[in-house]
């Protein structure tokens, strides 16, 4: 050790494939390595995969004893070795760079054994039903990326000195720089998950980082480290590489609910409230645009063949509008208008000259009724995620995937869902108490509100939405534009759907939800029936209904 110290200086980059971990070149010297550090290092393994991680367990149980998926997320991140950023700090802060490094590596190493260790053991307790991947390939991809750059470091003070010298007077400043633009890009990049953190994620990820600072600060103490190598200490053992966690979670999770659980807990309302706040501001937009009222003229055509000429706005009537104009019962029993021949939402606006039909539920001829069908059936799917999308416990983690096109002759509405459920059966009380929350939320008489939006505009809003993210540049190409996305409000929920939909969910009369079928792992298909409300049937020919609505809708595609 005496003959490597006569050396002088020693130029060390630590850098990784790893986007997520940070990369820096720094130089010291070589009196920092003694066998104290080799010591130390081997001190903090103990500090970080004994007593770390099991207050990371702790904290997990403690402050998210509600989340699974979070539990594990946090738990996995106490498990990780060190990480780059620990180097870049422990520089900044004066401390023992060398033994930063030391640390990080040996404690890579040892991640190979202890990784799987803690989580086929203590993870286990937190995450029984499937089995926790250790990426043993980056885990060697981060120790290769810590003694390769340090090999080339030496190389480059042994063969261009000078170099060396001008390199380790620009370090600290441009190490500082790094971490503002890190800082600076992640906050952008990641504003709005910021803006959704729930208040136990923040304390129990606070808590685990400091509860790292202290432990190794104060264990150092304890075993009379110096300063810079306590100081060293508590932040090799604060500072966990989470790329390796983020990992783990991708490939143990199932899609979307790894990318989900990864960030935050994100809860219905917050998800509804951000994308009313995304739907409102766009419609807003969208009506600015219009210059100036621009009167047109509609020409409504009763059943009696009698017509009734209408002087409405351009852009801003629609047909519910033009039935407030006629007759309070034609309003009422409207469920979707004809506009030139096209079927058409009743709170769409109209934009041209046109002649206009009303349709209800009972039309006498064949085509109304089929497009008045198909209307009714699509809107009750649409309702059907809209409530189970709020029905369940916050703990258990609900995202909508589709329904498919509306089919009559199935004798069921569908919607796909998945689920964070292991082998539910659901029993028929879990059937009850979604029909009874469906059939509240159809009786506060929400109206369908229509909007084209920019797909670039529906990805925002259903960003959260791994499925809806898929799924809308397919949709988008067979619109019109290329680009145009078709959503729908109804009170606080919102879905993409081509339409048309019904009026108003007051619309629904009786209804029922007959199964729940396991489509896979986790994705359910729930299917209803339900009547208008304005046709009544007897108990015993509902009944029959129930029975064929039970049977496995086959269509898979997509609405």
């Amino acid at each position: 050790m005496d003959d490597f110290d006569d050396r002088g200086s020693l130029e060390v980059e630590v850098a990784s494939s790893h986007p997520d971990i940070a990369s820096v070149q720094y130089v010291g010297d070589t009196k920092d390595f003694s066998p104290n550090t080799n010591w130390t290092g081997s001190f903090n393994l103990t500090a970080r995969f004994l007593g770390y991680t099991q207050c990371a367990y702790g904290l997990a149980k403690l402050l998210l004893a509600n989340n699974v998926a979070l539990q594990l997320g946090l738990f996995v991140t106490g498990c990780s070795p060190g990480g780059g950023g620990s180097n870049l700090w422990t520089y900044i802060l004066g401390g023992n760079l060398h033994l930063s490094v030391t640390m990080t590596f040996l404690s890579t190493l040892a991640a190979f054994a202890m990784m799987p260790f803690w989580t086929m053991t203590l993870g286990r307790l937190i995450f029984a039903e499937g089995h926790i991947i250790v990426p043993y390939r980056n885990i060697a991809t981060l120790a290769g990326g810590l003694v390769i750059p340090l090999m080339v470091g030496l190389l480059i003070r042994r063969l261009f000195p000078r170099v060396a010298d001008c390199l380790a007077k620009a370090l600290k400043p441009l190490a500082g720089i790094f971490i503002c633009v890190i800082v600076v890009f992640g906050i952008y990049a990641n504003l709005y998950m910021l803006q959704l953190l729930d208040t136990m994620v923040l304390l129990s990820a606070t808590c685990l980082v400091l509860l790292g600072y202290a432990f190794g600060g104060v264990a150092a103490a304890l075993m009379r480290q110096s300063w810079p190598d306590a100081l060293t200490i508590a932040v090799e053992t604060g500072i966990q590489n989470t790329g390796i966690a983020i990992f783990i979670l991708r490939v143990t999770l199932e899609q979307p609910e790894a990318d989900i659980n990864t960030v935050v807990p994100l809860r219905i309302d917050e998800i509804r409230g951000r994308r009313m706040a995304i739907f409102d501001k766009e419609y807003k937009r969208q009506q600015a645009l219009i210059p100036r009222l621009e009167k047109i003229e509609v020409t409504y055509e009763e059943l009696n063949d009698e017509k009734v000429t209408l002087i409405m706005n351009k852009g801003i009537s629609t047909p519910y509008n033009c039935a407030q104009h006629i007759n309070e019962q034609l309003l009422k029993r409207s469920v979707v208008a004809e506009v030139n021949g096209e079927v058409w939402d009743m709170h769409r606006a109209i934009t041209t000259d046109c002649t206009l039909k009303l349709l209800h539920m009972k039309p006498e001829d064949l085509h109304q009724a089929t497009l008045v069908n198909k209307a009714f059936w699509r809107s009750c799917s649409f309702l059907l995620g809209a409530v189970v999308e709020s029905t369940f416990q916050d703990e258990i983690s609900v995202c909508l995937h589709s329904f498919p096109p509306a089919n009559v002759r199935s004798g069921s509405f569908v919607y796909d869902v998945q689920l964070n459920l292991k082998d539910w059966v659901p029993s028929q009380n879990d059937l009850r108490q979604i029909a009874a929350a469906f059939q509240k939320f159809v009786r506060q008489d929400h109206i369908f509100q229509r909007l084209d939006v920019d797909s670039s505009v529906a990805l925002k809003m259903f960003e959260d939405n791994a499925f809806k993210t898929e799924q809308i540049p397919h949709i988008a190409t067979k619109s019109s534009t290329g680009r145009s996305i078709t959503v729908y409000r109804v009170g606080d929920h919102i879905d993409i759907s081509r339409g048309p939909m019904i009026a108003s969910s007051s619309l629904v009369g009786r209804c029922s939800i007959p199964a729940i079928h396991k489509l896979n792992s986790k994705l359910y298909r729930f299917q209803g029936v339900a009547l208008p409300s304005e046709i009544h049937i007897n108990h015993f020919a509902f009944g029959i209904l129930e029975s064929r609505a039970r049977k496995l809708a086959k269509s898979c595609k997509d609405t």
